[in-house]
């Protein structure tokens, strides 16, 4: 219930105040739904039920708990993910679509993708190169930042999914001639560029500081760890001096970070550094001054994400 709620996340923000902490990052889309009231999206399975209307809006009071105790809140959303799994490998998309409410964009089974989760079941996602999804996703950040006093917008790493076939997008939307995989990191890079673009004039127009960030996982590509720089002070570089075989900018999350801190659009990098100093294919160290020297002559914050769930 409502007393339940509040009394446990007052508990998480006396935790913050305890260490000292600035910021909290909270999920308020995590499957193309909402912990607020939306004109795009429906209320989150994870408060009363999917399409349950609370009666209240918790994003409102976090915000303002957050900010008496100047505690930024980040809005953590994924951008693609509809169901992450347990859809019945037998349901077609356009079963699924049917329990979809009209004003969002997943009643239309022509925007949706299936990918693979396990043997068993399948998750879906919100087409990447559609424009319609990237409109519609770029309205549901909008909406957030003009209704709530939120300190950034973030995504973490959901972006494309694994075993999808947009074999019919690629072929209709594909004017640059790119191969498949370049399409997907393209259709990606769009998105944060559009999104970036309407978020920076609406900060301009509204005399705000929203943020965008990101916080993908922690291997842009695997490389030698060497990095140069060009008169512009981007940073020239075939990867961290890793060896995992796990690379966002490629199958299957086809994400180019690197590009997004080049061209400045988002504010701040929060990559997944989670490992160890002693870890043998992606020790901490070098992966972290790996991604240092890449924003070193770039105005955009990097944050070192540490995972520390992980430690024993």
């Amino acid at each position: 219930d409502v007393l339940k709620w509040k009394t446990y996340f007052l508990s998480i923000l006396d935790k913050v105040e305890e260490n000292n902490l600035n910021a909290i990052f909270f999920q308020v889309r995590p499957n193309n739904d909402a912990f607020y009231p939306s004109e795009y999206n429906a209320w989150s399975s994870y408060i009363l039920g999917y399409g349950k209307d609370p009666g209240w809006d918790p994003l409102e009071w976090m915000v303002q708990e957050c900010h008496a105790r100047g505690i930024e809140f980040h809005a953590w959303m994924n951008p693609y993910r509809v169901k992450s799994h347990g859809v019945s490998k037998k349901t077609t998309l356009e079963e699924f679509a049917k329990n979809i409410p009209s004003y969002n964009i997943a009643s239309d089974p022509n925007m949706l993708l299936t990918n693979t989760y396990d043997s068993n079941s399948n998750g879906i996602i919100l087409n990447p190169g559609l424009p319609e999804v990237r409109e519609f996703i770029i309205d549901t950040c909008m909406e957030v930042i003009e209704k709530y006093d939120v300190d950034a917008i973030h995504f973490d790493d959901y972006f494309y999914a694994t075993g999808v076939n947009d074999d019919d997008t690629y072929a209709k939307y594909n004017p640059k001639g790119l191969n498949h995989d370049d399409w997907r990191r393209d259709q990606v890079d769009i998105f944060i560029k559009d999104l970036s673009d309407r978020m920076r004039a609406y900060n301009e127009e509204n005399n705000r500081f929203v943020q965008l960030g990101i916080s993908p996982s922690g291997v842009w590509r695997s490389g030698n760890g060497e990095v140069k720089y060009d008169e512009n002070g981007t940073a020239i570089t075939n990867g961290s001096a890793t060896t995992t075989s796990f690379q966002h900018w490629g199958n299957y999350l086809y994400s180019d970070t690197k590009r997004w801190v080049d061209e400045e659009w988002i504010d701040y990098m929060l990559p997944q550094t989670y490992w160890a100093i002693s870890h043998t294919s992606a020790a901490f160290k070098p992966l972290i001054d790996w991604w240092d020297a890449i924003h070193k002559y770039k105005k955009v914050n990097l944050y070192s994400g540490m995972g520390i769930y992980m430690s024993e």
